[in-house]
């Protein structure tokens, strides 16, 4: 799933090698916009929900504060905070990408 959202976010051009089974490397601004699309998703949902970012952290046992910065694109988030996310806002992981 990882090198398809990947593959996406390089406007379809494939993050292995030719020369090798190494993945290339992501740009930081690449995966500052990966992040920052996975935050607008989060916003959208929330809002969607008439949830606040209190009530989002509430359900989602995180704090509001890492509500924020995720949505923002500044948080690099934890497989188990994605995991925490998409239980308080009702949704599939998936569906936040």
């Amino acid at each position: 799933m990882l090198l398809q959202l990947m593959h996406k976010y390089r406007g379809g051009k494939s993050v292995m090698s030719s020369n090798s089974k190494k993945s290339s490397p992501i740009s930081k601004a690449e995966l500052l916009e990966i992040r920052q699309n996975f935050g607008t998703k989060v916003k959208n949902f929330r809002k969607a929900n008439r949830l606040s970012q209190e009530d989002l952290a509430l359900r989602s046992s995180l704090h509001r504060n890492y509500i924020s910065d995720t949505e923002r694109g500044r948080r690099n988030i934890s497989f188990d905070a994605l995991f925490k996310l998409a239980s308080g806002l009702g949704v599939n992981v998936r569906d936040l990408f």
